[in-house]
């Protein structure tokens, strides 16, 4: 991790993300700007953070570890993202790891600093239940009970990098409570179909309105 040391800086990149709107409070004045490299931890599970993050570039994954040591990936995020509202926030230990995946830039605020000015910010705390209505909303639009063409549509599409998607294929199969070899002929299937193309990166997503389709289920990979 790496601070930025730069007032000026940390205003243009507040004014660039339209971060001021979401604070009835001066942002910049509380607000520094962190580069975190790729697999650098943002936080710690079990640990209460020091600080609050808006995610402004790059991919971060949240995932526990289980009693048994093993790992269950819970969520990924991209840009423009609050990254410990519902622990760090409040004081309250992590419930889970959060790693970058990309090199990553943040606006950090320090919590012991401005964590009781951020709790009583009306407009920011309106801001945080409107993040999580969503994130509890996109979490169980789709069961398991529907087929994993239609939670894996959905699922690309909302952790997408513009056309790309670029999580690994083991990542994606825990996620979705799949099997590998399952999931492997769901994207051979959308590949045939034109929606997706293998890259180097992972893949490529050809056709967005189809993939919307299929993943509210007005469309499927049996048909041409």
């Amino acid at each position: 991790m790496r601070q930025i040391h730069d007032p000026a800086q940390v205003r243009r990149a507040i004014e660039a993300y339209g971060l001021e709107t979401l604070f009835s409070q001066d942002l910049a004045a509380m607000g520094e700007l962190y580069q975190f490299e790729k697999k650098e931890y943002l936080m710690y599970q079990g640990a209460v953070a020091a600080r609050l993050y808006l995610l402004l570039s790059g991919s971060v994954k949240v995932f526990q570890y289980t009693v048994s040591g093993k790992t269950h990936c819970q969520q990924y995020f991209n840009s423009l993202e609050i990254l410990g509202e519902t622990d760090a926030l409040w004081g309250i230990p992590c419930v889970g790891n959060v790693v970058a995946l990309t090199d990553c830039l943040c606006l950090g605020i320090s919590l012991e600093r401005y964590g009781a000015a951020l709790r009583s910010d009306l407009t920011f705390v309106r801001h945080v239940a409107q993040v999580l209505a969503q994130r509890l909303a996109s979490k169980s639009e789709h069961t398991l009970l529907e087929p994993l063409e239609l939670r894996l549509a959905a699922f690309m599409l909302r952790v997408r990098r513009g056309d790309r998607f670029e999580l690994s294929m083991q990542e994606t199969a825990k996620m979705l409570d799949s099997s590998y070899r399952h999931l492997q002929r769901v994207i051979y299937a959308m590949c045939r179909m034109h929606l997706l193309a293998k890259t180097d990166y992972g893949y490529q997503i050809l056709n967005v309105e189809a993939l919307e389709a299929l993943a509210r289920g007005q469309w499927t990979l049996g048909k041409s």
